[in-house]
């Protein structure tokens, strides 16, 4: 790049800023007449938004934070009516344009910074992925696919480029701002199943609720029961105790039977952490160890008993009638809901066919005669990536993956600091965690978490570069 163009930046960036400023103020007049028929919260949120969009402008780091806060912490707008007391949904047409800009935001910082890329092991795998998507891109747009399908496979995946945001820029230093932000977005989320379960009730089970964002709670349950784990402090013990009860109360709510499988797993990981970890204070402090023990118990029987005695004793039926299939696998075949979706799985794999390498492109779908409606998606993360993108691409993004779990799991043999270690290891269990889930739906390539996961392996591989 030219001294000339350099120096230009500075100049470019004000006339840029001025324009945005007023394509700001534009924009929440226009919110202001659309919401106008909705009431004054809309009118409200918009406002506060726009503020906050101002407040970050051109600055990376804080708007980072706000793109990330409108794709955690909304349900999708589909979902909307499962929260009754939520009035602003997410959808794709204000979230994507609010991701384009960051890329924006973060190619003028690397610009100015005169950032060195230097590419490591983790980056090409993912550049190869990349490409890949990029390939089934352009053959599902040359095969006439529907746009929208089209669109929605394409702005998912490419969330992924959030890794390259946050490791070259100064967000791969904010691993804490970042993890706890996620948290606390998790507890909030937790709350609102919470509330909408006492709105819609049941007649013998709990009417289910469902909600894609409760998935952020696989990544906040494992790095707040770290951080009590880890800390010493009798108050932020006390507070991450309430956290974590919260978060496994919206874990049962949400009715997810794979989460259920995925949370017990990690829950019994993060026993034997607190056990290896701390085993010789254990031996000093048995006593407080048995008090803390009894006293959650005693705190989670308490809460099932409340809820449950608020929905009149439909809570206890839920659990029991969606448990035992959890824990017997053999009465899968008595569920209508798992069959379907294992005849799709099995319909996208055939409809392959002889495509097999690159697959059917972003944007393919099927009329299945199960359900008789056009999809694009089926429940299996695997088998998606399968059908969209081939081998090829299933390859790549199982290896991008497998070289980040060996990168974290190397990286756990080095002295790291309290804090590293807490996003280190909850970064690897919330993983184990999503590809367990990743089985039965597509939170790994088709939500737009994709955002936040991005984030999570980027800091990771900024701790790993420390001590390379």
């Amino acid at each position: 790049m030219s001294p000339y163009i350099i120096n230009t930046i500075p100049e470019t960036k004000k006339h840029i800023g001025f324009l945005i400023f007023l394509g700001i103020i534009l924009i929440q007049t226009v919110f202001i007449i659309i919401f106008a028929y909705y009431g004054l919260i809309p009118i409200l949120l918009s406002a506060i938004f726009t503020f906050l969009f101002v407040y970050t402008f051109l600055s990376v780091k804080r708007y980072y934070f706000l793109v990330c806060l409108y794709f955690s912490i909304f349900p999708a707008m589909y979902y909307l009516s499962n929260f009754p007391d939520i009035p602003v949904g997410f959808v794709w047409y204000i979230g994507y344009p609010l991701f384009l800009l960051l890329i924006f935001y973060w190619m003028i910082h690397i610009m100015e910074n005169k950032y060195i890329l230097s590419l490591t092991t983790l980056d090409v795998l993912l550049i190869l992925f990349g490409s890949s998507l990029f390939l089934s891109a352009a053959l599902g747009y040359l095969k006439g696919y529907d746009r929208e399908y089209w669109l929605y496979d394409f702005m998912n995946l490419s969330l992924y480029i959030t890794y390259f945001v946050v490791l070259y820029s100064p967000l791969k230093n904010m691993g804490k701002q970042i993890f706890g932000f996620i948290s606390v977005c998790a507890v909030i989320i937790s709350l609102q199943f919470l509330d909408a379960i006492f709105k819609f009730g049941g007649i013998v089970i709990l009417t289910r609720i469902v909600s894609e964002h409760i998935h952020l709670s696989q990544l906040a349950f494992p790095y707040i029961a770290l951080n009590m784990i880890y800390t010493r402090n009798k108050l932020k013990k006390f507070i991450f105790a309430i956290a974590i009860l919260l978060i496994f109360v919206g874990i049962i709510i949400s009715q997810q039977r794979a989460m259920w499988g995925s949370t017990f797993v990690m829950t019994f990981i993060l026993a034997i952490i607190a056990f290896y970890r701390i085993h010789l204070w254990l031996k000093l402090h048995i006593v407080k160890i048995i008090t803390a023990a009894v006293i959650i118990f005693i705190g989670l029987t308490g809460l099932f008993f409340v809820v449950n005695t608020s929905t009149q004793g439909q809570l206890y039926t839920t659990l029991i009638s969606r448990g035992l299939i959890l824990f017997n696998p053999v009465l899968l075949k008595f569920d209508e809901s798992a069959k379907v979706r294992m005849h799709e799985i099995s319909d996208a794999i055939d409809d392959t066919k002889n495509e097999f390498l690159i697959g059917k492109g972003l944007g393919a779908s099927l009329v299945t005669r199960w359900r008789f409606v056009r999809h694009s998606v089926v429940d299996n993360s695997f088998v998606f990536l399968y059908w969209k993108m081939g081998l090829w691409g299933l390859f790549t993004f199982l290896s991008f993956y497998l070289y980040f779990f060996l990168r974290g799991w190397r990286l756990l043999k080095k002295k790291l600091s309290l804090d590293e270690r807490c996003i280190v290891e909850s970064s690897l269990l919330n993983f184990l965690g999503l590809f367990i889930i990743a089985l039965t739906n597509v939170c790994i390539v088709h939500y737009r978490f994709i955002l936040i996961w991005a984030t999570m392996i980027a800091i990771v591989e900024s701790i790993a570069r420390k001590y390379d």
